[in-house]
């Protein structure tokens, strides 16, 4: 009995550390279509709900599976460290591929939503879909298969250059072809000459260095590989402000966006003309950072 009452004193203690560490997501979809939400590879609600609360994750990265429709769904995984109420929508970007973004936390929880605890009792079916919703965040592979090795980023060259074989490579005059006259039969005839063809030129073929980055970049499933990546290509190519928007809509969080600018700032002789940068961040408090960035 006398072993018992300290364990007895300290376990509301560990409970209340263990509640302390559990997490709570809210998922809304802007389209109001509804959703499917999978956790883990385990089913959370069976009917298509616009709104949905599921309480009880742990502090552990968890991996997300929303589909819209059957067969057409995508995965992201979250890694969150402290307890709260954090808020993500389902949303498109400009080029319509669907993206689960992160709005904040939320001190308040919204009237009429769905809460539910985590479920871990029916395990997803596994289906082969019809289409894999491009994401524009961390993705993983679909549940549960393993993701194969990142390749190493592929940084495309100032100029790509394509060459078709020509016919000859001769710099020296061709020579004339000539006809032979019977001279005693054709005294009058004048003797004809035929030059050789002229050699085909070169057919060279210029590809877009930044063309091609942006499509591998488009390509690309983790933000740190997109982050790699772009910091990369930065240390060969200067951005232009245009080329820098791009890549910002491809990247899915503001930190990565910040990152960038102290990487490539210095090629830009007048950096003040960064701060239009500010349209593509989502936050405020991204857009004051910015600020001290350029100011630096």
């Amino acid at each position: 009995m006398k072993l018992q009452m300290p364990l007895l004193r300290i376990l509301p203690f560990l409970l209340c550390l263990t509640s302390f560490a559990q997490v709570n997501i809210i998922i809304e979809d802007e389209s109001k279509t509804g959703f499917l939400l999978g956790v883990n590879g385990y089913v959370q609600n069976t009917e298509p709900v616009s709104l949905l609360m599921i309480k009880g994750l742990d502090t552990v990265p968890t991996q997300l599976l929303v589909e819209l429709q059957p067969r057409v769904y995508f995965t992201k995984i979250i890694d969150l460290h402290e307890k709260g109420n954090y808020k993500y929508v389902v949303t498109t970007n400009s080029r319509d591929e669907l993206q689960l973004r992160y709005r904040g936390t939320l001190s308040k929880i919204p009237e009429g939503i769905l809460a539910m605890e985590v479920q871990r009792v029916l395990a997803m079916e596994q289906k082969e879909p019809i289409i894999t919703a491009s994401v524009k965040s961390d993705q993983a592979e679909i549940v549960p298969q393993l993701s194969s090795p990142t390749p190493a980023p592929v940084i495309p060259t100032k100029e790509i250059v394509h060459t078709k074989k020509v016919d000859s490579i001769a710099t020296a005059k061709p020579k004339p072809v000539v006809i032979k006259i019977d001279t005693a039969q054709n005294q009058n005839k004048v003797v004809a000459i035929k030059p050789a063809a002229e050699p085909k030129d070169t057919l060279v073929i210029k590809v877009n260095p930044f063309d091609a980055f942006i499509t591998d970049l488009s390509k690309t499933e983790f933000e740190f590989e997109k982050l790699q990546k772009s910091e990369a290509y930065a240390k060969n190519h200067n951005f232009t402000l245009e080329e820098l928007k791009q890549v910002f809509n491809i990247l899915s969080y503001d930190n990565s966006r910040l990152t960038l600018v102290r990487s490539v700032k210095g090629s830009f002789k007048d950096v003040s003309q960064m701060k239009v940068l500010a349209e593509e961040l989502d936050y405020e408090i991204s857009k004051a950072q910015l600020e001290e960035i350029l100011k630096s």
